[in-house]
């Protein structure tokens, strides 16, 4: 396994410094205001998706907080769906859009 090596500039985070939970994240940052803080808080969330990339527009800006860009499945063994997620100020995470991209079978992959 490759060791990666610690750039000047790049910071270290201690694990006591990185909040585990959403909560801890919420009382951390304060209100999400910011992008990242978004990204961070579906990461924590618990919802299972993970971050589309669309270099760069993964989160958008929305009059009531920030709406992140998420995928969940696999097209194989679950459906493979792309979602919408608002992340209010208040840390509050709702999914306000699902479009199914692509249907598992009724039968396994393999």
């Amino acid at each position: 396994m490759k060791r990666l090596k610690h750039r000047p500039g790049c910071r270290r985070a201690r694990a006591r410094e990185v909040p585990p939970t959403l909560a801890e994240l919420a009382e951390f940052l304060g209100p999400i205001d910011s992008p990242g803080d978004a990204v961070l808080a579906v990461m924590l969330g618990g919802i299972g998706h993970l971050i589309r990339c669309h270099h760069g527009g993964e989160v958008r800006a929305d009059p009531e907080g920030f709406v992140v860009f998420t995928e969940s499945g696999d097209g194989c063994f679950s459906d493979y769906v792309h979602h919408a997620v608002l992340v209010r100020p208040n840390g509050a995470i709702e999914t306000i859009q699902r479009e199914i991209v692509q249907r598992a079978p009724p039968e396994t992959c393999f």
